[in-house]
């Protein structure tokens, strides 16, 4: 769900249409279980957090109108939350085995574990740069604002952390 989507469900959730806020939970719990999954490496946790998430939304409602970005906004609660899960120590490490949250049943489940178990090899920052990219469709500039790194570290980051995950998926094969 992109922000001209979300920005009149948000609206419309504002006004008491509680179908909208059932609409944005269906369509974002799944990247914000996976953005929060791969911070804190531990299933349960990460399900937790991403229910907080979305009971602060419900609870704290929504962000006023001037915000031009909602849905970076609710990643970034559940990035906030996320790390601050992990300072607590609070997280056990997945298995190198797991697959990735069951989204629907595909012949691709191989390729999850590979992929899942490759991430936990990057840095926490890499590991965020990659999924807020790939799995919350984020642009780099946004990212960069919000972990408070320059915009050229980020996409070196990301080229890297690129490179070790193809690498790594190649058996440490470097081509």
């Amino acid at each position: 769900m992109q922000n001209d989507t979300l920005k009149p469900l948000l609206t419309a959730w504002q006004t008491g249409d509680s179908a909208a806020f059932d609409a944005i939970y269906r369509d974002l719990s799944v990247p914000v279980y996976t953005l929060v999954c791969r911070i804190v490496r531990n299933r349960a946790q990460a399900e937790d957090i991403t229910q907080e998430v979305f009971v602060k939304l419900l609870t704290a409602g929504p962000p006023s109108e001037q915000l031009q970005n909602p849905r970076a906004w609710l990643f970034q609660i559940a990035r906030n939350a996320a790390i601050d899960a992990v300072r607590k120590h609070t997280a056990d490490p997945l298995p190198d085995d797991i697959e990735a949250h069951p989204v629907r049943l595909d012949d691709m489940v191989g390729t999850r574990v590979d992929i899942e178990s490759a991430l936990t090899t990057l840095s926490h920052d890499d590991r965020a740069i990659v999924t807020l990219h790939l799995n919350a469709g984020l642009p780099f500039r946004l990212i960069s604002q919000m972990i408070d790194m320059p915009l050229g570290t980020v996409l070196w980051r990301y080229q890297k952390a690129l490179d070790a995950l193809r690498q790594e998926l190649q058996g440490g094969i470097s081509q």
